[in-house]
């Protein structure tokens, strides 16, 4: 899903004759990447989310790995953020309030197109979706998460399969930005239901 520019089958040797699973196009739009990993009847279940934080505390230079997420320059006018404050970008897609899952298991966070575990950030999105249900049944269901964050600093070398980070000092800061975000979309669903 994170790298959506990339093309090729994804094959089941299990299957007779290696049959093709799913195919990926490589047309580089997360949305197509989302509809062709995960489907696009499960696609039209998810709410698409774009938000940029700015955090206080951290620097502006980035993560240790190259931010593959193009972008262009500021506009005249922008607010240039000053060197103690983190300018973050979170895209990607979250589940309807209308939608959940039983369980956990399509819950997929990037740091900057790296695939991580963000258990804090998880929980964090989790705990509004259960709150945003009108139902005490409903609380139960998890929500679907697919997002893309670039931006930060964090370090990687903690496990040999780098999907653990660190994030420091910003990562408080985040979940509470994101909270508030998720809080609101999630209560303007709710409303309308």
């Amino acid at each position: 899903i994170s790298s959506s520019g990339v093309v090729g089958p994804n094959l089941n040797v299990a299957l007779p004759l290696s049959a093709v699973v799913f195919h990926t196009s490589g047309k580089g739009i997360l949305e197509s990447a989302v509809a062709e990993a995960l489907g696009g009847r499960f696609r039209t279940t998810l709410m698409e989310v774009d938000w940029e934080f700015r955090l206080s505390g951290g620097s502006n230079s980035g993560s240790s790995m190259s931010n593959d997420n193009g972008g262009g320059g500021e506009k005249e006018g922008d607010d240039v953020p000053s060197p103690a404050t983190t300018t973050v970008k979170v895209e990607g897609f979250l589940s309807r309030v209308s939608h959940g899952r039983t369980s956990a298991d399509i819950q997929y966070f990037y740091l900057d197109r790296r695939p991580v575990h963000l258990p804090k950030l998880a929980k964090t999105v989790a705990d509004v979706f259960a709150t945003s249900h009108p139902t005490a049944t409903h609380a139960r269901l998890q929500p679907a998460i697919v997002l893309l964050i670039s931006g930060l600093q964090y370090h990687v070398n903690l496990q040999p399969d780098k999907r653990k980070v660190m994030l420091g000092a910003l990562e408080q800061q985040l979940q509470d930005s994101v909270r508030q975000k998720c809080g609101e979309i999630m209560t303007r669903q709710t409303d309308s239901i």
